[in-house]
Order: C-alpha cells, then structure tokens, then sequence
C-alpha cells in the first residue's frame, strides 16, 4: 500500500555535454599563457581550476542549494525576504539539477 505524492512542477538544469571538454580546453589555454607570462599564478590556477571543475556537478549545486535554502530558513529570511528552490537530489545527476519550479521572476 504505497502512497503517492501529489506531483509538483520543477525546473530542470542541463549541462550540454561538452561543457566539461570546453572547460579543460579553456584551462589548458590559460595554463600556457599563465605558464608564458605569469608562472607566480600557476598555484592560483590549480586551486581554481580544482574548484570550477567540482562546481560542474551539479550534484555539487544541489548540496549547496540545500545548504543555502537551509541557512536561509534558519534565520529567518526565507519566504520573507528571498526563496531558494528545493533541489530533487534523487532525480539529479552530475549534469541534469531538478529542483522545485518557483513562481515569479528570477
């Protein structure tokens, strides 16, 4: 006997799939140039190249969604002030986000 939720609209996010070969062909670039001009940058470079790289999952989104919807309703700014849409972590992958739709502008 297994209840059924009441379906709900959302939004869904998707990655195109050459997003992350993009991202490795734009690094590689900067990496020579910074190589060339800059070589001081290159440890700014792997520390943000690490980061973009973890931020193209977007399991990675829905976390930080939850954690910022969470933070927001702790004190006390959501619905008042600004609404996050809750993630739908078990329909999300490392490049679709569902997320609940909110009504309004973005």
């Amino acid at each position: 006997n297994s209840q059924q939720q009441a379906p709900i609209e959302v939004a869904v996010k998707v990655q195109y799939p050459e997003a992350q070969a993009l991202f490795r062909g734009d690094m590689d670039t900067i990496r020579s140039l910074c190589e060339f001009l800059a070589p001081e940058q290159i440890v700014m470079l792997n520390a943000l190249e690490k980061q973009n790289a973890h931020e193209l999952d977007y399991r990675t989104e829905a976390q930080n969604l939850t954690q910022v919807r969470q933070n927001m309703i702790r004190h006390g700014f959501q619905p008042a002030e600004v609404v996050v849409p809750a993630p739908i972590p078990h329909l999300s992958t490392s490049r679709m986000l569902v997320m609940e739709l909110l009504p309004g502008v973005k």
